[in-house]
């Protein structure tokens, strides 16, 4: 993929910001320790979210509503610490799609669905981030309102 392709996935300032905080075409994370951390707390890799996690894992991401932290063995160490990793699966049960957690933003989760899918989770309440994970970041870095997920078609139906 040449660098105008990079440039069709996102509008120019959430490249720009994206770029400040370190991502560059053809960057690839090791995701050998986010498939262990899963792992090791019982929850499945969902193969949809590998490239989102090669390509910004690691990065903390400026945005309209804090930091976007691209780092799911946190997010998984903090729900551990509070006792509460069944709010995951939970999570996947809510949505009708099995998930994986990918980061957080704020007092927020961010999950992707096996249907590339990707939420925000913000106490309790359920937000399409985006239909994709380049859709959603594109939204969380502007700060584009975040509609509810259940008022959306099930993906097969878009």
């Amino acid at each position: 993929m040449t660098y105008r392709d990079h440039r069709r996935r996102w509008m120019p300032e959430t490249e720009v910001v994206l770029r400040g905080a370190g991502w560059y075409p053809g960057r690839s994370a090791d995701l050998t320790s986010y498939a262990g951390c899963l792992r090791a707390w019982g929850l499945p890799w969902i193969d949809v979210a590998a490239p989102f996690l090669r390509e910004l894992g690691g990065l903390r991401i400026p945005c309209g509503s804090g930091v976007l932290s691209i780092d799911p063995c946190a997010l998984l160490a903090y729900a551990q610490c509070c006792e509460d990793i069944d709010w995951i699966r939970a999570f996947g049960d809510r949505v009708d799609e099995p998930v994986i957690a990918i980061g957080s933003i704020s007092h927020g989760q961010i999950l992707q669905g096996s249907s590339g899918r990707v939420y925000a989770h913000y106490d309790g309440l359920v937000l399409l981030a985006g239909a994709t994970s380049d859709a959603a970041i594109d939204a969380l870095v502007r700060d584009v309102p975040l509609p509810p997920a259940d008022v959306l078609p099930a993906p097969d139906d878009e």
